[in-house]
């Protein structure tokens, strides 16, 4: 669904086209119906072309946005792995929960990894 600014400026176009043609053509038959049917397909050949100007302009303003987010993102997930990258355990040690050893994540991750 169309915004109401995409809607006024669907219009707009409309209008002109609509006002440019009827003018045109009134001035060169001098006659006002001949003026009315120029002005109506005035009228939608400039909002068609309206719209399909839109449709640039709203796709140029959601790349330039979407490439925005993008490096944004990019930094977010860099923080992301730095901050990761800090908070590795500085000792890794098994520890025991109730008489059971328990490995850290990452010896068992070496120990599959050597198995394959």
């Amino acid at each position: 669904m169309l915004r109401d600014d995409a809607k006024f400026f669907f219009c707009l176009t409309g209008f002109l086209g609509f006002v440019v043609f009827y003018l045109a053509a009134s001035i060169l038959f001098m006659d006002p119906v001949l003026g009315l049917l120029y002005g109506s397909c005035g009228c939608f050949a400039f909002s068609i072309l309206g719209r399909l100007l839109l449709r640039y302009v709203l796709r140029g303003v959601m790349l330039s946005t979407a490439g925005g987010s993008q490096t944004r993102n990019d930094k977010i997930s860099e923080q992301a792995t730095e901050s990761h990258s800090e908070n590795k355990p500085a000792v890794e040690s098994s520890s025991s929960v109730d008489g059971k050893s328990i490995k850290p994540l990452s010896s068992a991750l070496k120990q599959i990894q050597k198995q394959r």
